[in-house]
C-alpha cells in the first residue's frame, strides 16, 4: 500500500506504525498491544503477564519486519524460540 501511495495511485493507505517516511502524515487509529508467542507447552504459556526478565533466557525470533511475523510464529510453534508481535498478528 505504501508503494501505491508513493506512486500517487491512492490518496491514503493503512500502515503499521512507525513509518520512516517524513513526507507522510500518519493518524493512529488504535494502539496495538504487544504479546509474547510461545509454544502451547512452554511454561510461560500459563503466565497472565510476561516481563522482560521472564524472557531473558529465551531465544527470541526477529519480527522487526512484520511481513515475516507469520514465519516467526511458525518457528515458535516448531519449538524454535519465542517471539513478540502485535496482538492482531498473533491472532492470525
Amino acid at each position: 500500500q505504501l508503494t501505491a501511495l508513493a506512486e500517487g495511485r491512492v490518496d491514503m493507505c493503512f500502515v503499521r506504525l512507525p513509518i520512516a517516511d517524513a513526507g507522510l502524515n500518519a493518524i493512529p487509529l488504535y494502539r496495538e498491544v504487544p504479546v509474547v508467542v510461545v509454544p502451547k507447552e512452554h511454561p510461560i504459556s500459563v503466565f497472565a503477564e510476561v516481563t522482560t526478565a521472564d524472557l531473558a533466557e529465551e531465544r527470541q525470533q526477529d519480527t522487526s519486519d512484520l511481513d515475516q511475523a507469520a514465519g516467526s510464529i511458525e518457528l515458535v510453534a516448531a519449538g524454535v524460540g519465542v517471539t513478540i508481535v502485535p496482538h492482531s498478528i498473533a491472532r492470525l
